[in-house]
């Protein structure tokens, strides 16, 4: 067997490895893709910015108004920044 039909074939045996692998990960039952959470739902609280002084709390709020996210995508970094 020349050099070249070696290499075929190596490429051949690579291949079909690789399908039957995408063919099997089809087999994954149903419910592994369920859309319900395990757990029960909690309720959404959102951050306390009066826990901040007033300063802070201002800019909290009017940053996410001006970028339109919740406070506490603000605040919680910012936590951080003030922490280090």
């Amino acid at each position: 067997m020349s050099l070249k039909e070696q290499y075929a074939n190596e490429i051949d045996g690579d291949r079909n490895e690789y399908q039957h692998a995408r063919d099997d990960r089809h087999d994954t039952p149903p419910e592994m893709f369920s859309d319900e959470p395990d757990r029960p739902r909690i309720p959404f609280q959102p951050f306390p910015l009066d826990c901040l002084c007033e300063a802070l709390a201002k800019y909290a709020a009017q940053v996410a108004e001006s970028i339109g996210c919740c406070p506490s995508m603000v605040a919680v970094p910012m936590l951080s920044v003030l922490g280090a």
